[in-house]
């Protein structure tokens, strides 16, 4: 007795059928998601416009994508969710990780006015496209907006993911860096977090970690004993993409509490945190004594918060 095809065999058999190139346009689309603008395609596909926008009719036609009018830019949406599904697991891994970081960076040029708005289908799209330095730096980027409204469990589990990632990468200087930003941004949410009653917090465990590679990093003579380099990839992204508004977390001078706008921290408690940082800059004597200044800190009297409010 014959069984009956699955409807994944069934799709993967009717897109294995379209002509070569069509077929090819359908799985580089199912990269960039379900839904996706007509703007982003013309970038990562090398076809003229005229034959693009034919081969979409008639992938149209075939019922495998449908127009869906949006402003300001044209998009289309896959009919079903499992043809996605299909055409993307159709591709090879090394075709797919290359095609996903075509659309990260197409993204990044597409919407550069409006960067902020993409943070999340960054993330997804240069982790899928072995980037994770930039991966890293997107999720930080996020943490600093969910801070912002005041979303700490959000920001707390981005920069957590940020670490997962860092963890996973080769040793050096500059991921060593980057990884002491993104533990002192993480510090600071989840002590804002608790004081104001969201969230537990263990800000001194955070940083212990920040602290080993503040004193490894010093004893590399090639870091001539700073903590900060001139090359900070998480700074360049920001800059690229906030333009002269960068975030004290990466370059030192502000941090992300209360509102972002405002080159000042707004309240004490913000800058006995900036304190604390630099502090954890400097000889090994100082990164412990910051250690303790913050746990003194964070068990200091009521009226620092009600200022920090």
């Amino acid at each position: 007795m014959r069984l009956p095809p699955t409807a994944q065999a069934v799709l993967a058999e009717r897109i294995d059928r379209l002509p070569t190139e069509q077929k090819e346009l359908l799985q580089t689309i199912a990269v960039a998601g379900r839904q996706f603008p007509l703007a982003l395609i013309r970038r990562i596909v090398p076809l003229l416009d005229d034959k693009l926008d034919l081969m979409l009719r008639e992938l149209q036609l075939a019922e495998f994508i449908y127009e869906q009018p949006s402003f300001p830019y044209l998009e289309y949406s896959f009919k079903h969710a499992l043809t996605q599904e299909v055409a993307y697991n159709s591709l090879l891994t090394e075709r797919r990780k290359q095609i996903h970081a075509l659309i990260a960076r197409a993204i990044e040029d597409l919407f550069a006015g409006t960067i902020s708005d993409h943070y999340d289908v960054l993330v997804h799209h240069y982790r899928r496209g072995g980037n994770d330095v930039k991966a890293v730096q997107y999720l930080y980027l996020q943490a600093e907006q969910a801070m912002n409204r005041s979303a700490y469990a959000e920001a707390r589990d981005q920069l957590t993911s940020a670490l997962e990632i860092l963890g996973m990468q080769p040793d050096n200087a500059e991921l060593n860096r980057v990884e002491i930003d993104v533990r002192h941004k993480l510090a600071i949410c989840m002590r804002i977090a608790a004081r104001a009653g969201f969230a537990a917090s263990a800000p001194i465990e955070i940083l212990e970690r920040a602290r080993e590679l503040c004193e490894k990093i010093q004893d590399d003579p090639e870091i001539g004993g700073s903590v900060r380099g001139t090359s900070d990839p998480i700074r360049d992204a920001v800059r690229a993409s906030k333009g002269a508004r960068s975030p004290g977390g990466i370059t030192g001078n502000r941090d992300a509490i209360g509102g972002l706008g405002d080159d000042r921290p707004r309240s004490v408690l913000a800058w006995a945190l900036l304190d604390v940082r630099g502090k954890l800059r400097r000889s090994r004597r100082g990164i412990q004594a910051s250690r303790d200044y913050l746990n003194e800190l964070c068990n200091s009297s009521s009226s620092i918060w009600r200022l920090a409010k």
